[in-house]
C-alpha cells in the first residue's frame, strides 16, 4: 500500500480527480440561485464627465457630458456602497490631443475595491485652441439717486480686463460690464462687482473667462446742485482822495450743494470784500462764505479785483426833480423847490464824463397818498459815484387823484 502511494502516477491521478470533484461542486453552486446564495448584484451611478485638456485648450462640445458607472458584483452592502462612491469622478484625459473632435476613453477615478463599467466607454470631443483679448471695462448704473441727487462719472480700478475663451464666442464679446445700483442713493458708492463679458446688446457671452473676475466700482452721488452768482459786498472804504471805478469777480457764479430746499432758493451770494485804506489796484482771493443748508461751494474760494482811481468831485446846478412811478390817476405838483443842487464824487475817469443829464433827481410816487404834502428826493446816478451834498433832501408836494385804498 506505503508503495502504491509513493508513485508519482498515482498521486497525480488522484489529484485530477480531486480538482473535478471541486471544479463541479462549485459550479453547481454559482448556478443554483435557490441555495440562499445571492446572485451578481449591479448598482448604477450617474457622474458628470469632466474633460482634462492642456491650459491652452478648451471644449467646444462634448456628446455625452455624464456617463454612468455601474458597480457589479455579488455580496456587495447596499448600505455602505454609496458612501464608498462619494469620491468618484468620471474623468476623459484629453491632455496632449490637439485642436479638433477626439475619441477619449472614460476611467473613473478614486473607485472603492469593486467591479465596474463605465457606460458610455468613450466620448467624443471636440477641442478648440483658446485665446485671450482685451475689452473695456463699462459700467452699467442701475436704478437712480434719492430725489434731487445727481451721479458724478463712474471710476473703476481697472480699465480693461483680459478674456479668454475661443474665437467665435471671443468675436461676440463686445465690453466686460459691472453693473451697480445706485437706487434712492444719498451718498457716493464704493462697491466689488463680479464683471459679466456681455455682446453688443447686453447680454451674457457664456463659455469665456475674464481676468481680473472683480472690480472695484465707485459712483459719486451728489448732494442737489444749483447755481448761484456771486455779487461783491464792499467793506469799508478807499484811502481819502481815492475811490472804486470797478469790482470784477472771477468765476461770476458758484455751484452749490446742499439741502434741496436751500440750493433751489439761494439764488445769489453776498460776497463780502474789504477795500478799507486802499490806494491802488487790488487783486483778493476771496474765500466764499458758507450758508447753513449748503453742504459745499464749488469753487470755494473767488478773484475779486477792485480797480482803485484818485477820488474827483463834481457840482450840478439847478437839477429838475421828476416823479417816478405814479400809478392810476395820481398827480403830483411840486411847490418847492423846483430844483436843486447836487454834489458828487467817484473816481476821476468816471465822474469827468458825468453830464447833468446822467445825474436824475426824482420823488418816487408809488406809495403817495392824497394827503402827503412832502416827499422825500432820490438821486440816480452811475456806479461807484456818491452823492456827498443837496441843495434839499425833500420836496413840498400837492398830491391828487391817488388810490386810497391800502
Amino acid at each position: 500500500m506505503d508503495r502504491f502511494l509513493k508513485n508519482n502516477w498515482v498521486l497525480r491521478i488522484i489529484a485530477l480527480v480531486l480538482s473535478c470533484i471541486i471544479w463541479v461542486t462549485v459550479s453547481t453552486q454559482g448556478n443554483d440561485t435557490g441555495t440562499g446564495v445571492a446572485a451578481t448584484q449591479r448598482y448604477p451611478y450617474s457622474f458628470p464627465v469632466h474633460v482634462l485638456v492642456d491650459p491652452n485648450l478648451v471644449v467646444t462640445r462634448i456628446d455625452s457630458p455624464t456617463a454612468v458607472v455601474e458597480v457589479q458584483g455579488s455580496g456587495l452592502s447596499v448600505a455602505t456602497l454609496p458612501a464608498q462612491m462619494l469620491g468618484v469622478a468620471v474623468q476623459a484625459d484629453a491632455r496632449g490631443l490637439s485642436p479638433g473632435t477626439h475619441q477619449v476613453r472614460l476611467i473613473a477615478t478614486g473607485m472603492p475595491p469593486v467591479n465596474y463599467t463605465i457606460v458610455p466607454p468613450t466620448v467624443t470631443v471636440v477641442l478648440d485652441r483658446k485665446m485671450t483679448v482685451s475689452k473695456d471695462v463699462k459700467v452699467n448704473v442701475q436704478g437712480q439717486p434719492a430725489n434731487g441727487y445727481h451721479t458724478g462719472a463712474p471710476i473703476t480700478d481697472v480699465q480693461t480686463v483680459g478674456v479668454t475663451g475661443v474665437e467665435a464666442d471671443l468675436d461676440r464679446v463686445a465690453y466686460v460690464q459691472a453693473s451697480v445700483s445706485i437706487q434712492a442713493a444719498t451718498q457716493t458708492v464704493t462697491k466689488a462687482v463680479t464683471l459679466e463679458p456681455v455682446d453688443s446688446q447686453g447680454n451674457e457671452v457664456p463659455g469665456v473667462d475674464v481676468n481680473p473676475v472683480d472690480v472695484n466700482v465707485t459712483i459719486p452721488v451728489q448732494s442737489p446742485q444749483a447755481t448761484a452768482s456771486v455779487v461783491p459786498e464792499i467793506i469799508g472804504k478807499p484811502a481819502t482822495g481815492f475811490a472804486i471805478s470797478d469790482v470784477a469777480v472771477q468765476p461770476q457764479s458758484v455751484q452749490l450743494q446742499g439741502t434741496p430746499s436751500v440750493t433751489s432758493n439761494l439764488l445769489a451770494l453776498n460776497l463780502p470784500v474789504n477795500v478799507n485804506g486802499f490806494t491802488s489796484t487790488h487783486t483778493l482771493q476771496v474765500k466764499v462764505p458758507q450758508h447753513a443748508g449748503i453742504s459745499r461751494v464749488t469753487p470755494n474760494t473767488v478773484s475779486v479785483t477792485v480797480k482803485i482811481e484818485p477820488a474827483e468831485t463834481k457840482a450840478f446846478t439847478g437839477l429838475p426833480i421828476a416823479i417816478h412811478n405814479l400809478s392810476g390817476n395820481t398827480k403830483v405838483s411840486i411847490s418847492n423847490p423846483k430844483s436843486v443842487d447836487v454834489t458828487v464824487s467817484g473816481p476821476k475817469s468816471v465822474v469827468d464824463r458825468l453830464q447833468p443829464s446822467d445825474v436824475t433827481v426824482y420823488i418816487d410816487g408809488a406809495h403817495l397818498s392824497n394827503s402827503d404834502t412832502s416827499a422825500p428826493l432820490s438821486v440816480s446816478i452811475p456806479n461807484w459815484v456818491q452823492v456827498t451834498d443837496m441843495s434839499s433832501h425833500t420836496a413840498e408836494i400837492t398830491v391828487s387823484g391817488a388810490n386810497t385804498n391800502p
